[in-house]
């Protein structure tokens, strides 16, 4: 932000785009209490105020720009796109278990401890031996995942999955699990849906522009595993009692996706933003 600030005295126009989630909507670190008093500074809005548009991903930064004294009218919303021709539903093999899938950083904000504990919970209901959790990805929390496989046999690590392999991925999965405790506009919520994948996560910001609750999927308070084992056996037994409601969520979902975070929509909004900056700026 500082060296926008100098740029900002050679050129005409700067413009800045937030992809980060400004403000943590759980704070249960040092580090996330941090980030909140930093992100929410003088100086943040001071440097924020230099620029002569800001590309926002999530309807949340409007009030949070609004608390850093941002004029409304530098503000361009416009979401993440997505490549429709990449992300496509293709037919799930003939699993027998409802197959969930977490597929993110293991981190504090991806709230992997919550997804432990849901999984802990369902473990003493009769429908978990129908299950089969599968988790995708790398960090600090890794641990947690490896003592979570030795507990439950249904329970499987994938490691780190290439982006080019996702698709085939998130399809092969009944539903996707996304429990962070902060968010922008996650493409955990916006790539399993395009695949026509519903999916479950945090009723945050980011996650809530993405999912419709009980309709492209379910929103649970974050932090909360009860909540979330709740939401799990709900659509499996969405799927076992009524298929021909579960598949319409599912198309549900995928064309929620596309209307709303496809490559063309978000490239026609870029370039009206591009155009009223140097319309502005000229």
């Amino acid at each position: 932000m500082l060296i926008l600030r100098f740029l900002a005295n050679s050129f005409r126009s700067v413009v800045c785009g937030i992809h980060t989630a400004v403000w943590y909507t759980v704070q249960r670190s040092l580090r996330s209490r941090l980030h909140n008093l930093i992100y929410m500074s003088r100086m943040y809005g001071y440097l924020l105020r230099q620029c002569s548009a800001i590309h926002i991903p999530s309807v949340q930064y409007f009030r949070l720009m609004s608390n850093l004294r941002v004029n409304k009218s530098n503000l361009f919303w416009i979401p993440y796109g997505i490549d429709p021709p990449n992300l496509f539903p293709t037919e799930k093999s003939g699993e027998e278990h409802f197959t969930i899938l977490f597929a993110g950083r293991l981190t504090e904000q991806k709230g992997i401890d919550v997804l432990c504990k849901a999984v802990d919970i369902l473990s003493k209901k009769p429908a978990f031996d129908n299950m089969l959790f599968q988790i995708a990805g790398s960090g600090e929390l890794e641990h947690l995942i490896m003592d979570l496989c030795r507990r439950h046999h249904n329970v499987k690590y994938l490691g780190h999955v290439e982006q080019n392999k996702m698709p085939e991925t998130y399809s092969s999965h009944d539903i996707v699990i996304v429990p962070s405790r902060w968010e922008s506009l996650p493409f955990a919520c916006i790539e399993p849906q395009a695949c026509g994948v519903p999916v479950i996560a945090s009723d945050i910001p980011g996650p809530k522009e993405v999912v419709t609750d009980r309709v492209t999927g379910i929103l649970f308070p974050p932090e909360s595993a009860e909540a979330l084992a709740k939401a799990i056996l709900d659509l499996l037994h969405l799927k076992e009692s009524n298929p021909r409601k579960f598949h319409e969520m599912k198309n549900l979902a995928r064309r929620n996706a596309l209307a709303k975070f496809s490559a063309q929509v978000v490239i026609e909004r870029l370039e009206h933003m591009f155009l009223q900056v140097l319309k502005k700026n000229r």
